[in-house]
C-alpha cells in the first residue's frame, strides 16, 4: 500500500496534479492516497470499468461530508427519482431552444457591456459570471443577482476542492454562506412548492411517486448545491479553458475564426478533454474486487482520476497539448453510467454560443501578455484567472 503519493503534499495536488498522473499512469496506476483515504485510478480501461460497472462498485459517500446527501451519493430508486426531476429540462432539445432564445442574447449583452474596455480578465468578469446567470435561471434562482449566485458557487467549489485533496476543515465564512444559501433557497422552494413554475427547482420539487408529497428544501439541498457548484462551473471554466488552449496557439484560433463555426465543436471537444472542469470523481467498492492488478476489499473508496484517464498515452498522442484538429474520440469528462452530469447538453451548448459570440464582439482577441494566466484546483480545476486584449 505505500506508494510515492505519501510524500505528495496537498498543496502539489491543487497547483499541477498532471505530473503526478502521468507518473501514476506508468508506475502505479491503482495508488493509495493518504491525503483523503482513497485509492486513485489513473488509466483509461480502468477508470471505465469502475465507472460503468454498477454491480461492483456504487455511489461514494464522500460528497456527502461537502455537501450532504445528493444525486451524486445516491442510488437506486432514490437516485432515480432525483433524476426524473433534474433530467427532462436538460435534454437535448429543451436546453437547445433555451439557448438560442434565452442564453445566446444574454452573452451578447454582457459581451457588448465588455466591448468598450478592450481587456478584461475573463474568468472572473465574464465567464463565472455569464454560466452564474444562465445556469441559475434554469435552476429558478430568481432575485438572486449574478455576484450573489457567483458568491455561493465559488464558495461550495473551494470548499470541495479543499475536501478533495484532505482539507476538511469547514470556515466560518463557508458555514455563514452556506447558511445565507440556505435561507434564500428554502423561501424559493416554498413557493414552487406552492405554485409550480416549470424550473428545475420546481421539477425536483414535484417529482415524486405517485401519492407522495413534494420533496422539502431538506430533502433536495444536497443536490441544489451540487447543481450550483458543479453546474455554474462547468460552463464557464470549461469555456475559459477552451479559450486559453486556442489562444495560447494563436494559428488554431485563427482557424476556429476563418472556419465560421465549422470546428466550434472540435475546439469544444477538445478543450474538455484537455482541462476537464472535474479531474475526478467517486466510487465505492460493493464486494472485494481486482483492479490492475490490485485486490481491493468490499467499501474501500475510490477516486476515478478523469482528467488522467484523459491523458491516457494508449489512447491519445501527446495527449498534454491542446489541439483542435486531433481526431475526435469519446473523453470521459462528463463521468460515467447513470452518474454522468445531467448537464452535459447545457454545458456543451453555452460553450459553442460562447466560442460563436466572441471573436464576433472582441475582435482580434488575444492574451495580455502582461498577466499570466492562473490554472488551480484539484476536483474543480480550471483557467481561474484569464486576462486578455481585443481591439476595442
Amino acid at each position: 500500500m505505500t506508494t510515492f503519493l505519501e510524500d505528495v503534499p496537498a498543496s502539489v495536488m491543487d497547483e499541477d496534479p498532471y505530473p503526478i498522473f502521468e507518473r501514476l499512469r506508468k508506475e502505479a496506476p491503482v495508488a493509495y492516497y493518504p491525503g483523503t483515504d482513497q485509492w486513485f485510478i489513473a488509466r483509461w480501461d480502468d477508470n471505465m470499468r469502475v465507472g460503468t460497472d454498477a454491480e461492483n462498485f456504487g455511489p461514494s459517500q464522500w460528497t456527502v461530508a461537502g455537501v450532504g446527501p445528493s444525486v451524486l451519493s445516491a442510488s437506486g430508486e432514490q437516485h432515480r427519482w432525483i433524476r426524473k426531476g433534474i433530467d427532462p429540462l436538460l435534454r437535448q432539445r429543451p436546453i437547445h431552444e433555451y439557448a438560442h432564445q434565452h442564453a445566446r442574447p444574454l452573452v451578447a449583452s454582457y459581451l457588448d457591456q465588455l466591448a468598450p474596455r478592450g481587456e478584461a480578465e475573463l474568468t472572473s468578469e465574464f465567464f463565472e459570471l455569464i454560466s452564474a446567470r444562465i445556469v441559475g435561471d434554469v435552476l429558478g434562482l430568481h432575485g438572486i443577482d449574478d455576484e450573489t449566485r457567483q458568491r455561493w458557487f465559488l464558495a461550495i467549489a473551494d470548499w470541495l476542492n479543499q475536501g478533495s485533496i484532505g482539507n476538511v476543515e469547514v470556515s466560518s465564512e463557508l458555514t455563514a454562506t452556506l447558511d445565507e444559501l440556505d435561507s434564500a433557497l428554502e423561501e424559493l422552494v416554498a413557493e414552487v412548492t406552492k405554485k409550480p413554475d416549470g424550473t428545475l427547482l420546481s421539477t425536483m420539487v414535484h417529482a415524486v411517486p405517485d401519492g407522495a408529497a413534494p420533496k422539502t428544501y431538506e430533502e433536495l439541498a444536497g443536490s441544489i448545491r451540487i447543481i450550483i457548484a458543479g453546474g455554474f462551473q462547468e460552463p464557464g471554466h470549461a469555456a475559459a479553458s477552451i479559450l486559453y488552449g486556442l489562444l495560447s496557439n494563436p494559428d488554431q484560433y485563427a482557424d476556429l475564426v476563418a472556419s465560421d463555426g465549422k470546428l466550434v465543436q472540435a475546439a469544444v471537444h477538445e478543450g474538455l478533454r484537455w482541462l476537464p472542469p472535474f479531474s475526478s470523481t467517486e466510487r465505492v467498492t460493493l464486494r472485494e474486487v481486482e483492479i490492475g492488478g490490485v485486490v481491493l476489499p468490499k467499501n474501500t473508496e475510490l477516486c476515478l482520476l478523469i482528467a488522467s484517464a484523459n491523458y491516457d498515452e494508449s489512447r491519445w498522442e501527446n495527449p498534454s497539448r491542446y489541439d483542435l484538429h486531433r481526431p475526435m474520440q469519446a473523453h470521459c469528462s462528463f463521468g460515467f453510467g447513470v452518474h454522468m452530469c445531467a448537464g452535459n447538453a447545457l454545458g456543451r451548448q453555452m460553450e459553442h454560443i460562447l466560442l460563436e459570440e466572441l471573436p464576433r464582439r472582441l475582435p482580434n482577441l488575444r492574451l495580455n501578455p502582461d498577466r499570466e494566466a492562473k490554472t488551480s484546483g484539484f476536483l474543480m480545476r480550471g483557467v481561474k484567472s484569464l486576462s486578455v486584449l481585443w481591439d476595442a
